[in-house]
């Protein structure tokens, strides 16, 4: 059964039997991009959840008033809310992984994720409800990005139309 927002696309050797739709090459790209900024930002905070209480403890070769107020602030915060931004950055990743099979779902996931990122980031670490305006527009331009594929996307979490080349 064909969804009524999925395209389709036919084979000029059968124009009676549809195919399967292909995911677009810029989905893809965008989507790598995502598994790139959000793997690191799991990974970075999942390291700060850890070591945050001993970064004052390490000399720096970078040393300078600026950068020790940094990590003294850094080894302030709670090691919870590091654990907190990892797991909404794995939900940015969970979003992108659902959008490369073309799944509407992942959009919502990773709009909700990245938004969320967008505004505790700051508030937990500065206790501030103020986000940096790069934050603010890498976060606007990759939803709008990806918002450009959404109409190629489905509900369907079914296997039966998922799409070619994966």
């Amino acid at each position: 059964m064909e969804n009524d927002n999925q395209e389709t696309y036919y084979n000029a050797h059968n124009p009676f039997e549809p195919q399967k739709q292909t995911r677009p090459g810029f989905l893809t790209v965008l989507c790598v991009l995502t598994f790139i900024g959000s793997g690191f930002g799991v990974l970075g905070n999942l390291l700060y959840a850890f070591i945050a209480k001993d970064l004052t403890n390490y000399p720096s070769p970078f040393s300078n008033p600026i950068l020790d107020e940094m990590l003294l602030k850094m080894s302030e915060v709670a090691p919870w809310k590091y654990a907190l931004l990892a797991f909404l950055s794995v939900g940015s990743i969970i979003g992108a992984v659902f959008m490369l099979y073309m799944k509407k779902q992942g959009f919502h996931i990773y709009t909700v994720a990245q938004i969320l990122i967008l505004f505790l980031s700051p508030l937990l670490m500065l206790n501030t409800m103020n986000p940096g305006i790069w934050s603010i527009l890498f976060t606007a331009l990759f939803i709008g990005l990806y918002a450009l594929h959404y109409k190629k996307m489905t509900w369907n979490l079914k296997d039966d139309n998922e799409t070619e080349s994966l």
